[in-house]
C-alpha cells in the first residue's frame, strides 16, 4: 500500500474479486478515511506522474463531462490496450517528452482556415508547414489511403522525425505510441486514432474537416476533429482546417471564402424541378431533362461533336421494391441492392454490389405481395426516352469495349464515358441527376458530388471545351 496519495492520472493496481484490475487516479485524500465500507485499497503505484501526460489526461477529463459518457470510457478509446493492461512505460524521458512546450506560455490558440477543392494545391501548404524546423506536427486525413499517400510524398529529410500513425490496435499501435512519447517523432500523419498520439504539438491540421469519417464508430460517437482542435485549445497551438468544403458550423463561425474559383462559362447548373416530367411504366421517379439539355445537345451535335449524358445507375430501376410492405430485394449472397434490367428481352435482376444475376422475383419475400416496383429509373429507361427527343441523332448505350466511330453521336452512360474525352471529340458533358450523388448513404457521397464538379471543370477536359451539367 502507497505511503502517498498518487499523482491524478497515475495507474494503480487494486484487488477486485479474485484479481487485480488496472484504474487511473481521478483524485482522493490519503489516508483514506475510515468511515467509508467497501473502499479498495490500492496495492501498487504503476506511474509517478500521469501515464498520459498533461495533455491528454485532460482530453479524457473533457471527454468524459463534454459528451456524458464518461473519463473511464474516454480512456478506452485513447489508450492502447497495453497501458490498460498495466505494462511499463519506460524511462524518465518518456515523461519528460510529454511535457508542455517550452514557450507554450508565451503564446496563444490560433485557427486558420485553407479550403481548396484541388488536393495537389492543398497538401503543397501542408508540406510547407511540416517542413518548419523544430515544429511538432499533428497531420490528419478523413481516409487511412489518403494519409499513407500524403507520407509516401513527403521528403526524404523529413521522414526522420515523421511517422505515419497505425490504423490498427496491437504492437504496431503500441510500438507508435512509445516512439512518439519518448520524443523521437515530430510529425505525425494518420487518420482518425491519430488524434490520440502523444504529441505535444505546435500545429494540428485537419483534412477535409467536414468528413462525417472522422466520427468513431465505437463509443463514445465523437468526431476525431473536434478532438484534435480541443487539444490545440489546451496546449495553445495552431490549428489548421482545410478541405474541399467547410463544414456547416466552420462556415457559419468563420465564412471562408475560396481563392481559386472554376471557369464558370463551362459550367451550367439547372434546375432539375424545372425538367419535363417523363414518368417510366413500373418505375417510381422521373428523369430529369430540360429543354435546355436538349437544345445544347443539338448545337453540339450539329457541330460535328459528341455529346455525353452521364447518369450512375444501369439497368431499368437503380432498386426494386415490394409497394405493399415497402421492403427491398437484396442479393442473397452480399445484401447489395438488387436492380432490374433488361437483359436480351427478358427482364431480371442484379446486384449493384458483387453483380450477380437472379429472375425476377413474382412475390415479396417478406409479405408474399405480387406487386413489385422500381425506384429511380436508369440507363435503360433513359435511352428510348433520349431517341424519342433526340430523333434525328444517333443514340447509342455505353457498353465494354464498344468502339465508338462513324460521326457525332449522344452517347448515354455511367461516369466510365469521361474517358472518352480523351478519344472523342467532345462537346458537351450532361451529368444527368447529380444531386443523387450527396442522397447516397456513404459517408462522404457530398464530397464525391462537389469534388466531381470541381475536378471536371476545374481541371478541364482535354478536348472538351463546353463541359455541362
Amino acid at each position: 500500500m502507497p505511503t502517498a496519495l498518487p499523482a491524478e492520472g497515475a495507474r494503480v493496481k487494486v484487488s477486485l474479486g479474485r484479481g487485480k484490475r488496472v484504474g487511473f487516479v481521478k483524485g482522493g485524500v490519503y489516508p483514506a478515511p475510515d468511515n467509508i465500507k467497501g473502499l479498495k485499497p490500492i496495492d501498487d503505484v504503476l506511474d509517478d506522474g500521469p501515464a498520459l501526460g498533461d495533455d491528454l489526461w485532460s482530453l479524457g477529463e473533457w471527454m468524459g463531462n463534454t459528451f456524458l459518457c464518461g473519463v473511464g470510457e474516454a480512456l478506452q478509446l485513447i489508450c492502447p490496450s497495453q497501458i490498460l493492461r498495466g505494462e511499463p512505460i519506460e524511462g524518465e524521458p518518456l515523461l519528460a517528452a510529454r511535457g508542455r512546450p517550452k514557450d507554450q506560455d508565451d503564446r496563444s490558440f490560433h485557427e486558420d482556415l485553407f479550403y481548396n477543392p484541388l488536393d495537389e494545391e492543398r497538401f503543397a501548404r501542408y508540406r510547407e508547414v511540416i517542413s518548419e524546423r523544430e515544429k511538432r506536427t499533428l497531420l490528419l486525413f478523413p481516409e487511412v489511403k489518403m494519409a499513407s499517400a500524403f507520407f509516401s510524398d513527403i521528403p526524404k529529410p523529413l521522414k526522420d522525425g515523421a511517422l505515419l500513425w497505425p490504423s490498427g490496435g496491437g504492437k504496431k499501435l503500441w510500438n507508435a505510441w512509445k516512439k512518439t512519447a519518448s520524443g523521437e517523432v515530430r510529425i505525425i500523419v494518420g487518420s482518425s486514432g491519430a488524434a490520440f498520439a502523444p504529441l505535444c504539438f505546435d500545429e494540428a491540421i485537419v483534412d477535409d474537416e467536414s468528413n462525417l469519417a472522422y466520427i468513431f464508430q465505437r463509443a463514445p460517437r465523437i468526431s476525431a476533429r473536434s478532438l484534435v482542435g480541443r487539444r490545440a485549445l489546451t496546449l495553445k497551438a495552431k490549428l489548421l482546417l482545410g478541405g474541399r468544403m467547410p463544414s456547416a458550423r466552420t462556415y457559419m463561425r468563420s465564412r471562408p471564402e475560396y481563392r481559386a474559383l472554376p471557369q464558370r462559362s463551362s459550367l451550367v447548373f439547372v434546375d432539375v424541378r424545372r425538367s419535363f416530367k417523363n414518368e417510366v411504366r413500373g418505375v417510381e421517379g422521373e428523369l430529369p431533362i430540360t429543354r435546355s439539355l436538349l437544345e445544347r445537345s443539338k448545337i453540339a451535335l450539329e457541330q460535328g461533336r459528341s455529346v455525353l449524358w452521364i447518369m450512375d445507375r444501369k439497368g431499368q430501376a437503380g432498386e426494386v421494391y415490394c409497394s405493399d410492405c415497402g421492403t427491398s430485394l437484396y442479393c442473397p449472397r452480399c445484401k447489395g441492392v438488387m436492380r432490374s434490367e433488361d437483359s436480351d428481352g427478358v427482364f431480371g435482376l442484379r446486384c449493384v454490389r458483387c453483380g450477380a444475376r437472379s429472375p425476377l422475383a413474382l412475390r415479396c419475400p417478406v409479405c408474399r405481395g405480387s406487386l413489385l416496383l422500381g425506384k429511380r429509373p436508369g440507363l435503360e429507361a433513359l435511352l428510348p426516352l433520349a431517341a424519342r427527343f433526340m430523333k434525328d441523332s444517333k443514340v447509342l448505350l455505353d457498353e465494354p469495349g464498344r468502339k465508338y466511330s462513324g460521326g457525332p453521336s449522344l452517347i448515354l452512360g455511367t461516369r466510365r464515358l469521361l474517358s472518352l474525352c480523351d478519344s472523342l471529340d467532345v462537346g458537351l458533358v450532361a451529368w444527368l441527376d447529380l444531386d443523387a450523388e450527396a442522397r447516397k448513404a456513404d459517408y462522404n457521397a457530398r464530397f464525391q458530388a462537389f469534388s466531381m464538379v470541381w475536378n471536371l471543370v476545374g481541371a478541364g477536359f482535354p478536348k472538351t471545351k463546353n463541359a455541362w451539367y
